[in-house]
């Protein structure tokens, strides 16, 4: 079975104040691997905003998740995605800093986000290996017979 065929995976992402969001993600297959990655941009911490009229939490949750969907569909495996990540965020940084506003408070960090990113792949003789990244508080989970079980915690 394709990975894009399971029918058992859920990828969410809902903006409580539409068309203001500030969080992104993905769900999608690589070969026989389901990608999914959920992208919080941390919207207090990150109400920096930039030239473009973005926030610095809108635009650290995309880059990383553009990022990190790249590497994964490039690679097809997690090795090496920590170095990738940081070295792309810093070169946003790096390149949007200088043209940002500063908002009043101590507490405004310019690129926030956390991340929670899962890979899949179905089994031979039935089913899944998974296998989680995250930082922050976004979260995954595995839906069972039983109820949903969570399997990250707040890092």
């Amino acid at each position: 079975m394709n990975a894009a065929e399971y029918p058992r995976l859920i990828g969410i992402c809902l903006e409580a104040d539409k068309g203001r969001g500030e969080d992104c993600g993905f769900c999608t297959s690589h070969g026989s691997r389901a990608l999914l990655g959920a992208f919080d941009g941390c919207g207090g911490l990150g109400a920096r905003k930039y030239a473009d009229g973005r926030t610095g939490a809108a635009i650290s949750s995309q880059a990383t998740s553009e990022t990190a969907l790249m590497w994964l569909r490039e690679t097809g495996d997690a090795a090496g995605l920590k170095i990738r990540l940081d070295s792309a965020l810093r070169a946003l940084m790096d390149e949007m800093e200088p043209a940002g506003r500063t908002n009043v408070g101590s507490m405004i960090k310019p690129f926030p986000t956390t991340a929670c990113i899962a890979t899949a792949e179905e089994l031979p003789g039935g089913g899944i290996d998974c296998e989680f990244m995250w930082a922050g508080d976004s979260r995954g989970y595995i839906l069972r017979p039983n109820g949903l079980r969570q399997l990250t915690w707040d890092d």
